[in-house]
């Protein structure tokens, strides 16, 4: 699927799709809106899930720039894509322990 988007010079779109998803599964469980700032979803998601707050608000606020920005998207949006699966798939399952963060 990242080739794909790849060829179509669609990364910032791939960036923001997976981002909206993850933001709004993230806004679900911490019962916030999903148009939240980066540092403050971070912050509730800190205190309320136990989540890793530097390492969620640099991955929502990188993600949040790839969408908008085509060279930063094409640099670093299957990395950031991967990783907002990644974290998506966590909160779904509840895969990750209090504390715990991902990559």
């Amino acid at each position: 699927m990242g080739e794909l988007y790849r060829r179509a010079a669609a990364a910032p779109a791939a960036v923001e799709i997976f981002l909206a998803r993850f933001r709004g599964l993230l806004a679900r469980r911490l019962g916030l809106p999903q148009k939240m700032p980066a540092a403050r979803m971070a912050a509730a998601a800190a205190a309320r899930l136990g989540l890793d707050q530097g390492r969620l608000q640099d991955l929502l606020e990188e993600a949040d720039l790839a969408a908008l920005d085509p060279a930063t998207a094409r640099a670093s949006g299957l990395r950031l894509v991967r990783r907002l699966q990644d974290e998506s798939r966590a909160l779904e399952t509840g895969a990750r322990t209090k504390g715990e963060s991902g990559p």
